[in-house]
């Protein structure tokens, strides 16, 4: 038998309270091992992998590298690619990490790759959650950002200057993580892992979070997206404002408002 362990604290990309998401826990390391390959076109790497992007693509709809991936995953309920597979009668490892072929293609066609054990546990973790694409069900999650055109040019100029302009012309989810903006590729594929980074771009490299450079660069990611405003008891919150409701569900608010305003108030005693 096996001694209980302590419980640890949730992996820092839930750290948002909004649960386990696809473009927060698994976009990054995507970003950090794979993209290369499948997405940029590697001229090293097999002809195959272009067949698989894993660039994701912004909206409101499912990602791209979210719908590549569901493909060797083993969920249940109603997912895309893997709806309706479930078993009548389901055994221990049927789905989940356990079920999944994810982890064995990992394994078997990409002989070369190491992944660290706190990357491959962000992606144990999302497959054990069914594999999940959106954390919440809010209907203004972060995901649904929108990006200002003259700042993402402000960020290809920076990065054209310091890295070269063949990154600067690569896609912009390439580069930057509207989900999780801290780990966006842009900022951490240069950064010394000796400060959390990937070292995996020497020229130009920061040594150091404090590097006034670096503090541009995240300052130019941070000024990229807008986001949805915060939702009000369930509902998308518009009502409330000069916009009409998204959601369908702001009659909720309404009634909450029609039941306060019909509610007999309390007489002051004399």
């Amino acid at each position: 038998s096996r001694a209980p362990r302590e419980l640890t604290p949730p992996h820092p990309s839930q750290d948002d309270g909004e649960g386990v998401a696809f473009l927060k826990m698994v976009q990054p390391v995507l970003d950090k091992h794979c993209i290369r390959c499948h997405g940029l076109g590697n001229p090293a790497a097999p002809p195959a992998t272009a067949k698989l992007n894993l660039i994701p693509t912004p909206g409101h709809d499912w990602p791209s590298s979210y719908l590549a991936l569901m493909r060797h995953t083993r969920t249940i309920g109603n997912k895309p690619s893997t709806h309706g597979l479930e078993k009548n009668i389901s055994r221990p490892y049927d789905y989940y990490a356990h079920g999944s072929s994810l982890l064995r293609i990992l394994e078997e066609k990409h002989p070369g790759l190491r992944l660290p054990p706190e990357d491959m546990q962000r992606i144990v973790n999302w497959l054990d959650v069914n594999a999940q694409c959106y954390g919440t069900f809010d209907y203004n999650r972060k995901e649904y950002y929108t990006v200002n055109a003259d700042a993402e040019k402000r960020l290809r100029a920076l990065v054209a200057k310091r890295f070269g302009a063949d990154l600067a012309a690569q896609p912009l989810c390439a580069l930057v993580n509207g989900a999780r903006p801290a780990e966006s590729r842009v900022l951490l594929a240069p950064l010394t892992p000796l400060e959390g980074g990937w070292g995996q771009i020497a020229a130009g490299a920061w040594h150091t979070r404090r590097d006034d450079s670096f503090r541009n660069f995240e300052k130019a990611v941070n000024d990229l997206f807008t986001y949805p405003v915060a939702s009000y008891r369930g509902t998308c919150n518009y009502m409330r404002g000069d916009n009409n409701c998204i959601c369908g569900s702001c009659w909720v608010l309404r009634e909450v408002k029609r039941q306060a305003d019909e509610t007999p108030r309390p007489v002051a005693k004399r």
